[in-house]
């Protein structure tokens, strides 16, 4: 009970113990005046009838909205409300003088109890057909409101339950078609409520929905033209809020560029003015790296470190320090890891990623004029180098060398490592 109804139960309570007969006077016009109504139907007149009365004017008030109540009772119990009806209400109301707001606050009433029950049945077959949306229109009209704004004033809670049930009915399957979103959109107007209103009901639910299709996109590496399509028809109709779009976005950005390197088509970026491409030459990779040349001598190891820029273009890989510049055919890159390779080879950190390349001396190239005769593998060498796993690329810019031209490994008696500042390189560039 809230506390109203606590102050009128209480006021109730004392009335009676101040003045018990005061419920019968109201009950004894409440039935003359039904008596009358009845008999004399459009001849009525209350002011005979409360001549023969002793009441007072509050308790004739409280006599006449029962009176009107009940003829509300009886038009409104099969659910409908027609014109002929209406208009019969309309004289009682008059003949009885409701005052002020009285008529509209009763009718309004009663309209509440007869839309809570027609919209129970439209919830409980989980439709609202065009029959319960014009019945819904009927009553909302006769109480001077529209069909939105009665639902909204007194069922919205009840209206948001109902769309929030149909929307995850049509998701359960794990897909939202065009038509169960128009389904769902049609329900939504003939209930009377704006999409607005449909939004707030889902946005927590719908949001989780895209994040589980999304994730059952990019499961397989791979986003195809039908797949980001309907991922974008998802984040438009259900208006997934910013901050969760624009990481939609990057995804869908990203993972566009891997499907395009796994079918042969490179990103590719205008460099920077201070590096300097070959003519038609393209380039697919700028950025900030650390070259890290691993040498075994007689004294020892020896490690040195050049900090400088990296690029890869369509048939080589640069690098370019102070110190040190070496470019380097694609022919010879052996092997491209996303982290680190061999414990204690170059000590890179997790998160890096590194290229193992060919030395001149692999390829065997004695001959001046360039013919390439391989040497006999040392089978001991190899050894060494073959427990390097190679690892599948996990940025674009670590799977340029595999993807362009894959290479036999070739074992030799030099390793280079690249390592670059940023574990997510692609996403620098403006591919």
């Amino acid at each position: 009970m809230n506390r109203k109804g606590l102050l009128n139960w209480v006021k109730s309570g004392i009335t009676k113990l101040v003045d018990p007969d005061r419920e019968r006077r109201i009950e004894a016009a409440t039935t003359s005046i039904n008596r009358e109504l009845a008999r004399q139907k459009k001849a009525f007149q209350l002011a005979p009838v409360v001549e023969k009365l002793e009441i007072s004017e509050k308790e004739l008030e409280e006599a006449k909205a029962q009176v009107y109540r009940g003829a509300l009772e009886r038009v409104t119990r099969d659910d409908e409300i027609s014109e002929s009806e209406a208009a019969s209400l309309n004289f009682i109301a008059g003949a009885l003088g409701l005052r002020g707001g009285a008529e509209a606050e009763l009718n309004e009433s009663a309209a509440r109890e007869v839309v809570a029950r027609v919209l129970a049945k439209a919830f409980e077959d989980g439709v609202i057909d065009d029959s319960e949306a014009a019945h819904l229109g009927r009553i909302a009209k006769w109480v001077g409101l529209g069909k939105g704004e009665l639902v909204s004033r007194y069922f919205h809670k009840e209206g948001e339950s109902f769309l929030l049930g149909l929307f995850l009915s049509a998701v359960g399957d794990g897909h939202l078609s065009k038509e169960e979103w128009t389904r769902l959109c049609d329900s939504t107007a003939k209930l009377g409520l704006m999409q607005d209103d449909l939004q707030a009901a889902i946005s927590r639910h719908a949001t989780s929905f895209v994040e589980r299709i999304f994730a059952n996109v990019k499961s397989d590496g791979r986003l195809s033209g039908e797949e980001e399509q309907y991922v974008r028809w998802l984040m438009d109709v259900l208006e997934i809020p910013d901050r969760t779009a624009r990481y939609f976005e990057e995804q869908i950005r990203e993972l566009r560029i891997f499907t395009n390197i796994q079918e042969g088509r490179l990103p590719s970026i205008v460099p920077p003015p201070r590096f300097e491409a070959r003519a038609a030459e393209i380039v697919h990779f700028y950025d900030d790296a650390v070259f890290i040349q691993v040498r075994d001598l007689k004294s020892g190891r020896k490690i040195d470190r050049y900090t400088g820029t990296a690029a890869v273009t369509d048939n080589r890989f640069v690098f370019v320090s102070a110190e040190k510049t070496m470019t380097v055919s694609l022919r010879q890159i052996v092997e491209c890891v996303p982290f680190p390779g061999r414990r204690g080879a170059s000590n890179v950190r997790p998160g890096k990623w590194n290229l193992r390349l060919r030395s001149p001396s692999q390829t065997g190239n004695s001959n001046p004029q360039g013919r390439h005769r391989p040497r006999k593998p040392d089978n001991r060498r190899a050894s060494r180098l073959a427990h390097v796993p190679i690892h599948p690329p996990r940025s674009p810019a670590a799977s340029l060398a595999k993807v362009r031209r894959p290479v036999r490994r070739v074992p030799g008696n030099a390793v280079l490592g690249i390592r670059s500042h940023h574990s997510a390189l692609a996403r620098r560039q403006q591919f």
